[in-house]
C-alpha cells in the first residue's frame, strides 16, 4: 500500500475556496460603493431632481386682488409617488423678494393631497410688475407672473 502525504489541499477544494473568497470580496466592495454613493449625493440634489422629471405642482392662476390687497395663487397637486412636506412662495418684484411657506407644522394653511386643487391668499400689496415661484420641499417646481384677477 501506498503511503500519501495528506499534508496538501485538493486542487478542487482550493478552486471553490477562491471562488467564495472573490465572491465575498465583490459582494462586500459592492456593499460599501452603493453606501458611499447614496451618502454622497445631497438628497436634496435627488429630490430636486426627481421634481423635475416628474413635477408635483403646477400654478393654474396667480393674481393680485386689488379690493383685498391678497394675491391669490391657485395650485393643483399632480398625482406622483413624490411626498410634499413643505409648500415656498417666493414673489419677486422689482424691488423685493418675499417669501411664505406653508409646511406640515403651520397651523393656518395646509399642503394639498394628490388631485386636489387649492386657492392660497397671501397678505400682500405689491406694486408694478410681480412674478412667483412656486418650490416644494425647497425645490423650484414652477413660476407664473402675477397679473390682475379679473372677477
Amino acid at each position: 500500500m501506498q503511503n500519501l502525504n495528506k499534508k496538501g489541499v485538493s486542487t478542487l477544494v482550493s478552486v471553490v475556496m477562491m471562488i467564495v473568497i472573490s465572491l465575498s470580496l465583490g459582494v462586500a466592495f459592492g456593499s460599501f460603493v452603493t453606501g458611499f454613493i447614496r451618502t454622497s449625493l445631497s438628497p436634496e440634489v435627488a429630490t430636486c431632481t426627481q421634481f423635475n422629471i416628474n413635477i408635483p405642482l403646477k400654478i393654474r392662476g396667480a393674481c393680485i386682488n386689488q379690493q383685498t390687497n391678497q394675491i391669490e395663487i391657485t395650485l393643483e397637486r399632480q398625482f406622483s409617488d413624490q411626498k410634499v412636506n413643505s409648500i415656498e412662495f417666493m414673489v419677486t418684484t422689482s424691488q423685493e423678494t418675499l417669501q411664505w411657506q406653508c409646511s406640515q407644522s403651520c397651523t393656518d394653511c395646509s399642503i394639498l393631497n394628490e388631485g386636489e386643487t387649492k386657492t392660497y391668499y397671501l397678505s400682500q400689496q405689491i406694486q408694478g410688475n410681480a412674478r412667483i415661484v412656486v418650490k416644494a420641499n425647497g425645490c423650484a417646481v414652477d413660476s407664473a407672473d402675477i397679473i390682475a384677477c379679473t372677477s
